[in-house]
């Protein structure tokens, strides 16, 4: 079964997508508004919100401690959850049909999504609050939807902050026809037991779904030195392997497009000729691993905070992870 096809119209085209997310005068991504409300009242509640306007410091890439999981909810989360704007809309039809793949995935039924690592929750906050704000203006159909989430992340204060910031969109969600189950748990990339109890959990709240998709997204900061890439394979191999049965998955990898992230030699390089190298025996007729790229996009988007618009630069790679045995 091949769930995405190629070559045809994007389900959510440019002329399709609503003011409140993107501003077609001015080429500008909107963050959703439910996705801004619960960032910037969970900023209020830790007293973080005047410190979110000041400019952020570089080479920040998050981490275990409380200050850390701190600045990285206050400085990165709009920017991780821009790219997945961008990703989702494509605004400019540079991302081919990989936008089509949420829409599909997401259209109704009930379906699980893991989130790795979860950071925030700035990835599946933003798949849902978009998904919710096109529902609500008409955009896609609101069929009933049951989204079941497993999210897994290292710092125990940014799983905290993602759980707060999916039980105060609860209600939006829901009024939109989407009802969500999330799970949150502890998972280190660079650990084999944590690894294995992560697919444990996949295995268990992934029943009964129509669908399934991966996320990992802004993995590039942590695994691009060779001893963090090469510890962490073997986990994202087990990952991956888990998701080649008989529910069709995909898996989308997003990254910051940096040049250390898109050359052939960088990030994502070597991320796709791991999976040629890993993946293509699985693949039945009418797939071929070696057909595996990224692409690229970029747009500015309006900081909820800031009188400006910031640049925002995403790389994305999908794999459509085939069935065990070949797919028809």
């Amino acid at each position: 079964m091949e769930l995405f096809k190629r070559g045809k119209r994007r389900l959510v085209g440019r002329y399709d997508i609503p003011e409140e997310l993107w501003c077609s005068v001015s080429s500008m991504i909107h963050l959703p508004p439910m996705l801004i409300s619960s960032w910037t009242g969970l900023l209020k509640k830790h007293g973080l919100l005047d410190k979110a306007r000041q400019p952020a410091p570089k080479k920040l890439i998050g981490g275990l401690t409380e200050k850390e999981s701190k600045d990285h909810l206050t400085w990165r989360f709009t920017g991780s959850s821009a790219r997945v704007s961008m990703l989702m809309l494509d605004p400019k039809g540079k991302l081919d049909d990989i936008s089509d793949a949420f829409y599909q995935t997401f259209s109704g039924n009930r379906v699980f999504i893991a989130d790795i690592p979860a950071g925030a929750g700035a990835s599946i906050l933003t798949v849902l609050t978009t998904l919710a704000e096109l529902r609500k203006q008409e955009r896609i159909p609101r069929n009933p939807l049951t989204v079941v989430i497993l999210a897994g992340e290292i710092s125990e204060f940014s799983r905290g902050y993602a759980n707060s910031m999916l039980q105060s969109v609860k209600k939006d969600l829901a009024d939109q026809a989407i009802t969500i189950e999330p799970h949150i748990v502890p998972w280190n990339a660079l650990d084999a037991f944590s690894t294995t109890n992560l697919v444990r959990k996949m295995t268990l709240h992934s029943q009964n779904a129509a669908a399934r998709m991966v996320i990992l997204a802004n993995f590039s900061g942590f695994l691009n030195s060779s001893s963090n890439w090469k510890k962490a394979k073997p986990q994202f191999e087990e990952i991956f392997r888990h998701s080649t049965d008989e529910i069709f998955s995909t898996a989308i990898w997003i990254e910051p497009g940096k040049n250390d992230v898109t050359s052939e030699s960088g990030f994502l390089g070597k991320v796709t000729k791991w999976f040629k190298d890993n993946f293509q025996v699985v693949f039945g007729n009418g797939r071929n691993a070696k057909d595996i790229g990224f692409a690229s996009s970029t747009s500015q988007f309006k900081h909820p905070l800031k009188d400006h618009d910031v640049r925002s630069n995403l790389t994305v790679v999908r794999f459509d992870l085939p069935e065990v045995g070949g797919a028809e």
